[in-house]
């Protein structure tokens, strides 16, 4: 009787073992999937930061650019102030001359 008893709770041991591995099993399955799933996303996060990187680089060349620009032209700004005031100074120096020419003659 014992030994009937004791084969029972084997099998009942057995069946709930066999059943504790097929959920087990199961999670696992259910996990991997998931991972799958996360490393995924995470490749295409990573590709659309690669895409924003790349994106910033060309943004901030552009920006180097229009700066090296705007420099250039204030440079030629300068250039032409001075020119100007030269050209003020050789009119003046002109109609001077201009003026004593006359009252010389």
């Amino acid at each position: 009787q014992l030994l009937i008893e004791l084969g029972a709770e084997k099998e009942k041991v057995s069946a709930k073992n066999d059943g504790l591995v097929k959920a087990m099993e199961d999670e696992k399955r259910d996990l991997t999937k998931d991972l799958d799933k996360f490393v995924a996303k995470m490749k295409e996060v990573r590709m659309k930061l690669k895409k924003t990187g790349e994106k910033n680089s060309q943004l901030e060349d552009d920006v180097a650019d229009m700066m090296q620009q705007i420099i250039l032209c204030e440079e030629k700004a300068l250039k032409d102030e001075k020119t100007a005031k030269r050209s003020d100074r050789d009119v003046a120096t002109l109609e001077e001359q201009l003026k004593v020419s006359l009252e010389e003659a």
